[in-house]
């Protein structure tokens, strides 16, 4: 039987937010940017100045052998991967992050699972895609990251779209994580993105599937 075709759901960024990863700075030593205005037309965005460069850790989901959604053309071969979108964004993120004085880390800068070859990383007995997750975690945690952004994209199916995102399949949603201390900063942060995106999102003549700011409830 052949496969649905199944296509992004066009420029709907899924970002699944967690704030503050891993553990909290010290009192006193997380950066203090500059109170910042909007920019004036035509005028590039002005760059904060911080204490200390924040670490940004930028997570593009999937890679390797874990390709995660797929796009297929009309002779039902697939053609653009989710991994291969969510490096492509991650990348770009990176260099806007860094021209605003930003320090960045990347989970992976190529088409490789970070875990990989799989093993039981986290523990549980068993080997399968968390233990992936597992070693990103760890690995955001040496660095001393501040933030984390982990990036995936949504996919709606061709023949029902509005189905895919009522079943949770689609659209643009936003993760943060609520059982932390700072999980106040989690879900502020968390609003700040996914409106950015919605905004990008309809500057590009689209309207977007919002389905929301969401407590991820891992």
């Amino acid at each position: 039987m052949r496969q649905r075709v199944r296509r992004w759901a066009t420029l709907s960024l899924a970002l699944g937010l967690m704030a503050l990863v891993g553990r909290m700075a010290p009192k006193g030593t997380w950066p203090q940017p500059a109170v910042l205005g909007e920019p004036a037309p035509g005028q590039p965005a002005p760059t904060p100045s911080f204490a200390r460069p924040p670490l940004v850790a930028v997570d593009p989901g999937h890679g390797g052998s874990d390709v995660g959604g797929k796009h297929m053309n009309a002779q039902g071969v697939v053609d653009l991967t989710e991994s291969q979108v969510n490096l492509q964004v991650a990348l770009l993120l990176r260099e806007r992050l860094e021209a605003r004085g930003c320090d960045v880390y990347l989970t992976r800068s190529g088409d490789a699972m970070p875990g990989e070859p799989l093993q039981d990383w986290n523990g549980d007995g068993e080997v399968n895609v968390r233990d992936d997750l597992q070693v990103r975690i760890d690995r955001i945690n040496d660095q001393g990251a501040d933030l984390l952004l982990s990036l995936h994209q949504n996919a709606l199916d061709d023949v029902d779209p509005i189905a895919s995102c009522s079943s949770g399949g689609g659209g643009t949603t936003t993760y943060y994580c609520a059982d932390r201390p700072f999980a106040a900063q989690n879900l502020r942060l968390a609003n700040l993105v996914h409106q950015r995106v919605l905004a990008a999102i309809r500057r590009f003549g689209y309207e977007p599937a919002d389905q929301g700011v969401i407590d991820d409830h891992l």
